[in-house]
């Protein structure tokens, strides 16, 4: 119904009692059929509300199972780091003296060698 209609029937009304009357006895199937829809789209936005709302706590519950395990996962490998160092000191200790015994060998034979030369020139 565009306003236009409605304006003529206001006036075409004795009083504004009569026309309310008239407009819900005229218009009242259309109306409930109208108020009808709107439930049903209500209780669908429920329903979908509903589900999720069980979607999320389950995505929640997932999330904080991921969550969790990551904790758990970095603190497990940051242990394991730690073991694998203390089982590696021994051989970094040895890697040092073989590296250190290595560069008193290299610094003896350059002096060696430059006594030697020293030696050869004088002779």
């Amino acid at each position: 119904m565009n306003p236009k209609d409605l304006d003529q029937r206001v006036n075409q009304l004795e009083s504004k009692d009569t026309f309310v009357a008239a407009f819900l006895s005229k218009d009242w199937p259309e109306l409930k059929s109208k108020l009808d829809e709107i439930a049903k789209c209500l209780q669908e936005i429920q329903i979908t509300q509903v589900q999720q709302q069980a979607s999320i706590e389950h995505h929640i519950r997932r999330t904080d199972l991921a969550e969790t395990a990551l904790i758990q996962h970095r603190e497990e490998s940051l242990a394991a780091r730690q073991r694998i160092a203390e089982n590696l000191r021994p051989v970094q200790t040895h890697i040092a003296r073989v590296d250190g015994i290595f560069k008193f060998f290299g610094v003896l034979a350059v002096v060696a060698g430059m006594a030697l030369a020293i030696k050869q020139l004088f002779q």
